[in-house]
């Protein structure tokens, strides 16, 4: 499976499979995919209520990352400061999931959001 496979997953608030994600759903599962880290569920459970903020603090203390200058292929993008999350694709397309399901956008029209680019040290 490529990143791309993932266009079209439907929306789902906590999801974290093919059936529904939402955008760290989405992260969760493009890590999985790139380098085979598999997050525990303790990272973001389904009854879970912390905000997405928090949730990105715990997927960052969870595994080791890189901050970086500017974007990289398979990089993670953070916007709004935690708020939401996507994959670096390249050619400045990202894959990110929200209220449309898992798609793809142009970073250009995104880039006064981004709070930072990391890409996971391993």
């Amino acid at each position: 499976m490529v990143l791309r496979d993932l266009i079209g997953v439907p929306y789902k608030e906590h999801g974290r499979d093919l059936t529904g994600l939402d955008c760290y759903g989405l992260v969760i599962l493009a890590l999985k995919i790139l380098t085979g880290i598999d997050l525990p569920d303790v990272l973001y459970e389904k009854t879970d209520l912390r905000s997405n903020k928090e949730t990105f603090n715990n997927l960052i203390n969870k595994v080791k990352y890189v901050k970086l200058e500017k974007a990289l292929k398979y990089c993670i993008i953070v916007f709004d400061k935690g708020t939401h999350c996507g994959v670096y694709l390249g050619h400045g397309d990202f894959i990110h999931c929200n209220k449309n399901g898992v798609n793809i956008a142009q970073l250009n029209s995104w880039q006064c959001r981004v709070s930072g680019y990391y890409k996971v040290n391993n």
